[in-house]
């Protein structure tokens, strides 16, 4: 999948991370990976493991918060990377295993939503201790 792209393999790491396109060139391994997923055992183990990281991130964050043994807790999955249908099951079984308490909704808006609704947390949310503020 990096082979065309890299004349040297062990200096993949650091000519990705120099990049200014980095995220975007990322990504657009990730969806290979995740198209190949299926069919070809390495990009189906990447898949799995990123599952795994992501519910674990998820999960982390729950108890970070005291909200992951809280009863309904809403969990929503945003990204391009929950296209691939394999690491969407795999995700939710995973935190489903981790946090049996937690609801996996439907996005209600994109990223930038997500961003907004962090500025109008109420003081009281368990979230808002979280939340680094920067004013002008």
């Amino acid at each position: 999948i990096v082979a065309r792209d890299f004349a040297d393999l062990s200096e993949a790491y650091r000519e990705v991370q120099a990049d200014p396109r980095k995220v975007s060139r990322i990504a657009s391994y990730a969806k290979v990976v995740a198209q190949l997923a299926e069919t070809d055992e390495v990009c189906h183990d990447i898949t799995m493991a990123a599952a795994n990281e992501l519910a674990h991130s998820v999960a982390s964050g729950l108890a970070r918060v005291d909200e992951i043994q809280q009863p309904q807790t809403a969990v929503c999955a945003v990204g391009n990377v929950f296209k691939s249908s394999l690491l969407a099951r795999a995700f939710a079984q995973t935190l489903t295993r981790r946090a049996p308490q937690a609801r996996i909704l439907p996005p209600a808006g994109n990223a930038l939503d997500g961003a907004y609704a962090l500025t109008t947390l109420p003081k009281d949310s368990a979230l808002s201790a979280e939340v680094l503020r920067a004013s002008v």
